[in-house]
């Protein structure tokens, strides 16, 4: 049995640390050191606690789905967040937003706002206001 490119490349990256995550050819980081990403295009933004933004060459999807820590949880379409790293949630209604550790505000989508606050409503380290 031949494998495609991709299984090759996701077989790859199953073999690396669950703690950290490969961005690009040349950077790896933490996830405890991710506050969230940020979709933009074909690229991604990734923002840490020390506030530095790295570009990610792999979209926000593809690191999705090799980040295998389960305190991430996708926001809104744009935006994947680190549990751990919110300060406070907002619901306005219908949508939401969430206040990020280093003081960036995310949107939460309506479809995505029960979930989501259900998520941090059991998490010990959110406080929501």
């Amino acid at each position: 049995m031949t494998m495609t490119l991709i299984q090759k490349e996701n077989l790859r990256f199953l073999c690396d640390l669950q703690e950290s995550l490969r961005l690009n050819n040349k950077n790896r980081i933490n996830t405890d050191d991710i506050v969230y990403l940020q979709s933009d295009w074909n690229y991604t933004h990734v923002h840490t606690i020390d506030n530095r933004k790295i570009l990610s060459s792999f979209t926000l999807k593809i690191l999705e789905k090799r980040i295998f820590d389960k305190d991430f949880i996708r926001i809104n379409r744009g935006s994947l967040v680190n549990i751990r790293r919110i300060s406070t949630i907002k619901d306005n209604g219908k949508v939401g937003e969430a206040t990020m550790y280093n003081g960036s505000v995310l949107p939460i989508s309506r479809r995505k706002l029960n979930t989501v606050k259900r998520v941090f409503e059991s998490s010990a380290s959110v406080v929501l206001r």
